[in-house]
Order: C-alpha cells, then structure tokens, then sequence
C-alpha cells in the first residue's frame, strides 16, 4: 500500500540525517578537540617567554625615549 511505502522513505530519510548528524558532531568534537590542544599548545610553548621578553624591551625603550626626552628639554 502507498502508506507503507511512504513510511519506509521517511524511515529511510530519518536514518539518513541521523547518520549525517553523526558525521557532523563528529567532525565538530574532532574540531573543538584540535582547538583546545592549540590552546594548551599556545599557553605551553614559548610564545609566552617570547612575549614578556619582547614586552619588557618595549618598555625599556619607551623609558629610554622618556629619558632622552628629559635629556634634551
């Protein structure tokens, strides 16, 4: 009968965006996964060391600046 028939699509399609869902939160989890290592990564390498070394030498050359400013005025 045609109603079985239509039921057996619409199991069908239900089955087909189960298995899509799946494939997606798959994919995101893999996704948050790989971000989160970045994250860790990031805070864990030495960027970190890099950065306060560079900050404090911007910090040095700004006084530096200042002094010669005081310097010459």
């Amino acid at each position: 009968t045609p109603k079985s028939i239509d039921l057996v699509c619409w199991f069908q399609e239900i089955r087909n965006l189960r298995t899509s869902m799946a494939k997606a939160l798959k994919l995101l989890l893999q996704h948050r996964k790989q971000v989160q290592i970045q994250k860790h990564r990031n805070k864990t390498t030495q960027p970190s060391i890099c950065k306060k070394e560079n900050d404090r030498l911007i910090s040095q050359q700004k006084a530096n600046i200042y002094k010669d400013g005081q310097a010459a005025s």
